[in-house]
């Protein structure tokens, strides 16, 4: 891919450390000055099928950072983002249309991104999309300064920059886990571990390569937490969510819904069984199914059987209990999203002025790939890790206002007329899905 880069003297590159920002007093016992953020596309910001500055934006790592009065510094990812053109689909993030929030008002951008907006910073949110717990302390950037085209990877954007124009040391590659230790940090959000389990759903296989087992994810866990611990920040931890609240993935009743079929139908004629889910990705075969230009039943790639949840839930179990572990051992402050996620999928959320959002596809939390969360959902997140910053740490740091961020939300607007949607609305959504599925499974 050509991409176009900002070229600066190393001598003008901030390597070192940010620049201490003013951070407004908000008392207990946490320093907030150098605020960096650890994790995978959640906290990175990607939104419907891309990483890009208006998506990043609206993160939960840059609301949380707004509530405690200090500056940081986002890898903004210039229109149309990453990855885009998407190589599983050919096209690219959604946009919506402006001035309307229908289901079906939206159109894909095209072209290719100009790289990162700020490459001369440092970024302090050093998240990166499809990273598990391993890979985040495994996989470095690699950036070839002869052939920039070469640069294409969320690693290259995200922690290359500016480092890769520096003299020795500074240029050494590092991982996202050296990078955010580089930082020299006082504080961390630290969000890994979903993408452990959410591989194995999206791919409706687990084994080994998708499911990362338990013993592997502990090990990985205890050098990326210790490594991060030894900085002596304090920190938030975000534990797993359970992979069948995701929008992603749609139950049975959820298929009847939008296609009018009983669950009788729907196991002849896509051999989805009770208590089954099928990604959003899948429903364009469903649509052709059902319109008689496909034969047969969906392929076993694009089922996840009840089998399979039982297997990545008692996973995510495991996983969360290590989370936990180590955020007690560390004396961290941890935010249980497994547990405020299925609350809300089964109850779903009020919020004022606006009515209520739910986790179901197009119900206001999510994005249009049905995987990453929407601007409400982040407010959302950010509220909770200030509640659980708060109480652990006797700080006074104020909420994001989400009834104002859900009564500007285009995907909040269009949960109204998503009661309404049918097969063919939401299959237009369904490349969204397929580049958020690109990202995570490498395919």
């Amino acid at each position: 891919m050509k991409r176009l880069f900002l070229y600066v003297s190393a001598a003008a590159l901030v390597l070192s450390s940010i620049a201490n920002p003013v951070t407004f007093a908000r008392g207990g016992g946490a320093d907030f000055s150098r605020f960096v953020g650890v994790g995978d596309s959640l906290t990175a910001g990607f939104k419907d099928g891309a990483l890009f500055a208006d998506g990043q934006a609206t993160g939960f790592y840059g609301r949380l950072a707004t509530s405690m009065g200090t500056q940081v510094v986002i890898p903004s990812i210039a229109y149309p983002g990453i990855p885009t053109p998407n190589p599983a689909t050919g096209q690219g993030l959604l946009l919506q249309i402006p001035g309307t929030c229908r289901v079906g008002a939206t159109t894909f951008a095209t072209g290719q991104t100009t790289g990162r907006v700020n490459p001369t910073l440092p970024a302090t949110d050093v998240a990166i999309p499809g990273q598990n717990m391993g890979e985040a302390i495994t996989t470095k950037w690699s950036i070839d300064l002869s052939n920039l085209a070469t640069v294409d990877t969320a690693e290259d954007f995200v922690l290359g920059f500016p480092y890769a124009f520096a003299p020795a040391p500074a240029n050494t590659p590092r991982t996202q886990v050296e990078t955010a230790v580089g930082l020299q940090p006082t504080f961390l959000s630290i969000w890994l571990g979903s993408n452990d389990a959410l591989g194995a759903a999206l791919a409706a296989t687990v084994d080994d390569t998708t499911l990362t087992p338990t013993q592997t994810f502990n090990t990985q866990a205890d050098t990326a937490f210790g490594a991060l611990a030894a900085t002596g920040a304090k920190a938030v931890v975000f534990n797993v969510p359970d992979v069948t609240v995701i929008a992603n993935l749609f139950s049975v009743a959820e298929l009847s819904a939008i296609t009018g079929l009983d669950a009788a139908q729907i196991k002849l004629l896509f051999g989805v069984q009770k208590d089954a889910f099928v990604p959003l990705s899948a429903l364009p075969t469903i649509q052709a199914i059902a319109g008689g230009t496909q034969q047969g039943q969906l392929a076993a790639h694009q089922i996840l059987t009840r089998k399979e949840v039982k297997k990545i839930r008692k996973a995510t179990k495991k996983y969360n209990a290590k989370l936990k572990a180590l955020a007690d051992a560390n004396g961290w402050a941890f935010v249980d999203i497994n547990s405020v996620l299925t609350e809300i999928a089964r109850d779903g959320l009020a919020v004022d002025g606006v009515g209520t959002i739910t986790t179901a596809y197009l119900g206001g939390l999510f994005g249009l790939d049905g995987v990453h969360p929407s601007a409400t959902g982040h407010a959302i997140i950010a509220s909770l890790a200030v509640d659980a910053i708060n109480a652990k740490y006797g700080t006074s740091l104020t909420h994001p206002d989400v009834a104002a961020i859900a009564a500007a939300d285009p995907q909040v607007c269009m949960a109204s007329s998503a009661k309404s949607a049918t097969l063919d609305d939401i299959v237009k959504y369904a490349p969204a899905a397929r580049s958020a599925e690109f990202v995570i499974l490498g395919r």
